[in-house]
C-alpha cells in the first residue's frame, strides 16, 4: 500500500529518567491514539539492549554502560490490533564507537522525542511468508 499522507498532530516530549524508552514511547502514543506515524529522538541512556536480525532470528547485544543516543528512529502502526512502535537506535559509547539496531530495552538517563502523527489508512503488521517477521501487510514494489 502506497499512500500520500498528511501530517496530523506533532508531539514533543521527554521520557523520565529510569524508564524503558520503547515502553514509555509506546505508552505515550497509545494514550494519544496515534495509530500511524513517525518517532525520532536524541538523548542518553544508562544501558541498552540492541537487536540485530540476521534473516532467521534476532541476536541481542546488551551494553551495560552509559551511551549517547545519536539517533532514535521508528514508525507507528498496528500489530495484533494494538498500536505498535517499531524503534531502531544508534548509540555511541565513551570511545565514540557507534552501535545500532532494533531497540529491545533500555534505561533512560535523558531522552527527548518527537512523534509525528500521519493522517490516513493505518498500516498493519502481520507475518509474511517471505520474511519471518511481522511487516506491513501490503507491498508496494
Amino acid at each position: 500500500m502506497l499512500q500520500e499522507l498528511k501530517i496530523g498532530r506533532v508531539f514533543v516530549g521527554r521520557v523520565s529518567a529510569g524508564e524503558d524508552a520503547a515502553a514509555a514511547i509506546t505508552r505515550f502514543v497509545r494514550e494519544k491514539g496515534v495509530a500511524l506515524g513517525k518517532v525520532s529522538g536524541i538523548g542518553a541512556l544508562r544501558r541498552v539492549t540492541l537487536g540485530y536480525f540476521d534473516g532467521e532470528r534476532y541476536h541481542y547485544r546488551k551494553i551495560d554502560e552509559a551511551v549517547e543516543v545519536a539517533a532514535l528512529e521508528g514508525n507507528i502502526s498496528l500489530k495484533d490490533g494494538e498500536i505498535f512502535c517499531h524503534l531502531h537506535i544508534s548509540v555511541a559509547i565513551k570511545d565514540f564507537s557507534v552501535f545500532g539496531g532494533h531497540l529491545a530495552e533500555s534505561e533512560v538517563f535523558c531522552l527527548e522525542f518527537v512523534v509525528q502523527e500521519f493522517l490516513g489508512k493505518e498500516y498493519i503488521r502481520r507475518g509474511d511468508q517471505e520474511i519471518p517477521l511481522p511487516v506491513w501487510e501490503e507491498k508496494v514494489y
